[in-house]
């Protein structure tokens, strides 16, 4: 068909990587989280636990107060681009 398939085989490798280090990172995390300090020290390098407390636009809310059209104003659109990955059967 093509002969792109070492980059789709590595995309699909790499993938299945990631998701595993996403997993240890996750864990890691809450351990890190877990101890309550705000600087954590390590052999190669340092950590500092920050907290924020973002604000964020309530949309659900807003349709209360808006307007069909105020809301159809308010809209944007965004182009996205999906990988999905399925075995080859």
């Amino acid at each position: 068909m093509n002969n792109l398939s070492p980059i789709v085989d590595r995309y699909a490798e790499l993938k299945a990587m990631s998701e595993t280090i996403e997993k240890e990172l996750k864990s890691l995390r809450a351990e890190i989280l877990s101890t309550g300090y705000e600087t954590l020290v390590g052999d190669n390098c340092i950590i500092q636990v920050q907290l924020s407390e973002p604000e964020r636009f309530n949309g659900s809310a807003a349709k209360k107060f808006l307007t069909e059209e105020q809301i159809r104003e308010c809209m944007s659109k965004s182009i996205v681009e999906t990988l999905r990955i399925k075995p080859k059967l």
